[in-house]
C-alpha cells in the first residue's frame, strides 16, 4: 500500500510541475514581448527629440523676418531704378558711394530673400513631420519593428542637415551685410528725399 501510495504521488507531482512550467513559459514569452514593445517605443522617441533639438538649431538662425527682408528688397530696388534716370551731376562722390554700396547689398537681399523664404518654410514642414512621427511612436505604430521609423528618420535627417547648411550660409551672409545696410539707412533716405526718388518710382509704377 505504501508503494502504491508513493507511486499514485509521482504522477499528481509531474502533472502540477508540468503546468507550472507551461505557465511560467507563457510569462516569459509576455515580459520579452513587452520589453521589447518597450525597448523600440523608447528608442525611436529618443532619437525623434534628438532630431527635434537640432532643428531647434536651425530654426534659431531666423532672426529675420520674411516681410522685413522683402521690405528691405522692396525699398532699395524703387530707389535704385529710380537713381538711373538722376543725372551724373546731381550726385557727390559720397552719393555715388553710398549708391554703388546700397546696390551691392540689394543684390544680395534680390538673390538671397527666395532662398531664405524656402528654408524657413523647409523648417516648419520638417518640424510639421517630426510631430507626426511622434504621435506614430506614441500610438505604437513602431513597436513590433523599428526599421519603418528609422528608414524614415535617417531621410528626414538629411533634409534637415541640407537645408542647415543652407540657413547657415544664408544668414551669415545677410549678417555680414547687416552694419552696412544700417549705416547707409540716413543718408540713403537723405538723397531719396532730395532727389524725390521716391516719388520719381511711384510715378513710374502708375
Amino acid at each position: 500500500m505504501e508503494r502504491m501510495g508513493q507511486v499514485l504521488r509521482i504522477p499528481k507531482i509531474g502533472l502540477w510541475g508540468g503546468f507550472l512550467c507551461l505557465i511560467f513559459g507563457l510569462m516569459a514569452s509576455s515580459c520579452t514581448g513587452t520589453e521589447g514593445t518597450v525597448e523600440n517605443r523608447e528608442v525611436c522617441q529618443s532619437y525623434n527629440d534628438s532630431l527635434f533639438a537640432r532643428l531647434n538649431h536651425t530654426r534659431a538662425l531666423f532672426v529675420y523676418s520674411m516681410e522685413e527682408i522683402g521690405e528691405r528688397k522692396s525699398v532699395m530696388d524703387r530707389r535704385l531704378k529710380a537713381l538711373k534716370f538722376v543725372p551724373g551731376e546731381d550726385l557727390s562722390p559720397e552719393d555715388r558711394e553710398n549708391a554703388n554700396l546700397y546696390n551691392a547689398i540689394f543684390r544680395i537681399y534680390r538673390d538671397l530673400s527666395e532662398r531664405y523664404a524656402q528654408a524657413v518654410v523647409k523648417a516648419e514642414e520638417q518640424f510639421y513631420t517630426l510631430k507626426g512621427l511622434s504621435k506614430a511612436i506614441q500610438a505604437g505604430k513602431y513597436d513590433a519593428d523599428r526599421s519603418a521609423y528609422k528608414n524614415e528618420a535617417l531621410q528626414l535627417e538629411t533634409q534637415m542637415a541640407e537645408n542647415h547648411a543652407q540657413a547657415l550660409d544664408i544668414t551669415q551672409r545677410l549678417k555680414a551685410v547687416e552694419p552696412n545696410y544700417h549705416r547707409l539707412v540716413a543718408p540713403m533716405d537723405e538723397l531719396a528725399e532730395r532727389l524725390q526718388l521716391d516719388a520719381a518710382a511711384s510715378r513710374a509704377a502708375e
